[in-house]
Order: structure tokens, then sequence, then C-alpha cells
């Protein structure tokens, strides 16, 4: 990747000036840092996922206090509906500008 590419010759030039072993080292600790912290972002996206439906009966049980119960779980399946095809749209539209 570019990434890869641009940061070859300056890490090459610190390891020339401290050591190839000790950024070695460097480079392993930083990679399982960042893969560590990839993975709580992951669980804690996960745990507000599961929050979030927690909460469904009580959302259906107010929009049926407010409205009805027929009402109520046609709004919940819509909004079910775009976050279902919304989400993917958005996680590959993020996707593609980090690149």
């Amino acid at each position: 990747t570019v990434a890869l590419t641009g940061l070859l010759i300056p890490a090459a030039a610190v390891a020339e000036r401290f050591g190839r072993r000790q950024v070695f080292i460097a480079g392993l600790c930083l990679f399982t840092a960042s893969s560590g912290a990839c993975g709580v972002a992951m669980s804690l996206a996960g745990l507000g996922f599961s929050f979030s439906h927690l909460t469904t009966p009580v959302i259906v049980g107010w929009l049926a206090d407010v409205y009805s119960i027929q009402v109520a779980f046609m709004v919940f399946g819509a909004i079910g509906l775009v976050w279902t095809a919304g989400l993917p749209l958005l996680h590959r539209r993020a996707h593609l500008h980090r690149a």
C-alpha cells in the first residue's frame, strides 16, 4: 500500500540509526497495541449494538401508547429496514474515503 511504501525508507533510516532489533521490537509493540485498540473498539461497538437492541420493547411500547400497536410495529420495522439497508452503504462509503 501507499502507507507501507511511504514509510519504508524512513523506517530504514531509523533502523540504521537506532539498530534493527530495537526498531523491529518497537514496530512489533506498536502493531500489537494498535491491533488491541481495534479489538477494543469492535467490542465497544458490539456493546453499543446490544444496548440499543435492549431498548426495543421500550420503544415499541412507547409508540403503542402514542399511536396503536400496528403503527408502532410498522414504524419500528421501517426504522430497522433503514438501518439494515443503510449501514452497509455507510460502512462502504467510510472505507472508500479512508483508502
